[in-house]
């Protein structure tokens, strides 16, 4: 394997610190099919951790397929095969020129004539998703697939996939080759020409859009891809959870069902209140709840205080009271049911 390298534009915005949005998976940046065998394919890696390849596979059709859009043959990656984050993987014919071979990771004898389709999958021969394709499966393209205007370019040429794109094609190689320059994803090359091999120049996946990412908050925004820690909420703690509000010898609502992972809020709307889940005010005994919590006393006012927040993570039954003066006396006493109440 060898690292690709970047353009040098993109990592002048890097250096800057520009945020950059997650590549999601893997995609062919290179194809070639020269003279003899000097065959390959090139995988590039754009996401920000090492893939394990035992996850996908490379199947392919021989000219025409038996079955139109079916695979004839399932091409497995070996053993511990890995690409790493941002490096490229290069499958080569175990005859092709000592220049490629020095490159490959892998050896594979059976590569496209320049009229054999290869599509990257992922998952495995019964169940699997289409990521990227050299080629399709849909029945014999004479001598080689047009590519930019290029006639039968997958055959005698190399072809480069160009630094703007950021994704697989997703099985759809007729968009993905293009009818010219422009329109295409690749850059076709001459045959033999190998001087972007085991490297690739790549933008990036885009700048992130930042913001709130929580469909609870107030400002929840639909279109961030990142959360930049902006999120409001409609409570006296701004924070993501159920609200329970402390008054007049009351906590309201008095009982609350949630479930496991839940935060629930407490908003003190008058007088001094806390929020006592650990020793029963009134026995001086343990509640026994499956989590002990405590939040200490504020005073509240009309807009509400926020006396605190706690996230429930174990099921079952809380108990808790006000401790402060005669509250729980009077009643200030409520619970909390988390999940199914736990066991019984």
């Amino acid at each position: 394997m060898r690292f690709s390298t970047l353009l040098a534009s993109a990592l002048l915005i890097w250096s800057a610190g520009a945020t950059w949005a997650q590549c999601e998976n893997l995609f062919f940046s290179e194809a070639a099919e020269g003279s003899s065998n000097n065959k390959y394919l090139e995988i590039y890696n754009p996401t920000g951790a090492d893939v394990d390849l035992s996850g996908y596979a490379f199947p392919s059709v021989s000219n025409a397929p038996s079955v139109v859009g079916e695979y004839e043959f399932w091409n497995a990656f070996p053993e511990g095969a890995m690409v790493a984050a941002g490096d490229v993987y290069v499958i080569a014919h175990p005859s092709s020129d000592p220049t490629i071979l020095a490159e490959a990771d892998h050896t594979f004898t059976f590569l496209s004539n320049g009229d054999d389709g290869f599509i990257l999958v992922q998952g495995d021969q019964t169940s699997f998703v289409q990521i990227d394709a050299v080629g399709d499966w849909n029945g014999d393209p004479g001598s080689g697939w047009d590519v930019a205007g290029v006639t039968a370019g997958t055959k005698d040429h190399t072809i480069v996939r160009k630094s703007s794109v950021q994704s697989g094609n997703g099985g759809d190689w007729i968009t993905s080759a293009g009818t010219d320059a422009e329109s295409s994803e690749w850059i076709v090359l001459d045959q033999n020409d190998w001087t972007n091999l085991a490297m690739h120049s790549f933008d990036g996946c885009g700048a992130a859009v930042l913001g709130c990412t929580n469909a609870n908050a107030t400002n929840y925004n639909a279109d961030a891809t990142q959360d930049d820690g902006s999120c409001m909420f409609d409570n006296a703690c701004n924070v993501d959870g159920v609200v329970v509000e402390a008054s007049s010898f009351q906590y309201n609502p008095a009982n609350l069902t949630i479930e496991p992972g839940q935060t629930v809020v407490w908003s003190n709307l008058g007088g001094t209140h806390d929020v006592n889940g650990d020793i029963d005010s009134q026995t001086g005994s343990s509640f026994g709840n499956p989590e002990a919590f405590y939040l200490a006393p504020v005073s509240g006012d009309a807009a509400g205080v926020c006396i605190g927040s706690y996230t429930f993570n174990t099921p079952g039954v809380y108990t808790y009271d006000c401790s402060i003066g005669s509250h729980a006396a009077l009643g200030m006493v409520a619970s909390i049911t988390v999940g199914t109440g736990g066991c019984t």
